[in-house]
């Protein structure tokens, strides 16, 4: 099976002596046969309920994976529609 991948970043903001830095750490969230994969964090697909995409003003947008446990959101550059799509074809 081809594995769908998508490019998330998380966003850290550190202030040293008079100077703010913001560092962009890329990750990647893949989407396997049963489950989803997130840097640490693993989303079964049977208590995945939905997911979801809201463009923004700014540099990223976001997608939201809707889960039993919660809504986890993620910031993104590229367009999701295929990563959501494949989503919600293996919900079926």
């Amino acid at each position: 099976m081809e594995k769908i991948s998508l490019m998330y970043y998380v966003i850290t903001r550190k202030i040293e002596f008079t100077e703010q830095r913001i560092i962009e750490e890329e990750k990647k969230i893949v989407l396997y046969a049963d489950k989803i994969v997130a840097d640490n964090r693993i989303f079964y697909l049977n208590t995945v309920s939905d997911v979801s995409f809201k463009k923004t003003m700014n540099e990223y947008d976001m997608l939201y994976l809707h889960t039993l446990s919660g809504v986890f959101s993620f910031l993104i550059k590229d367009n999701p529609k295929k990563f959501i799509r494949m989503v919600k074809e293996k919900e079926n």
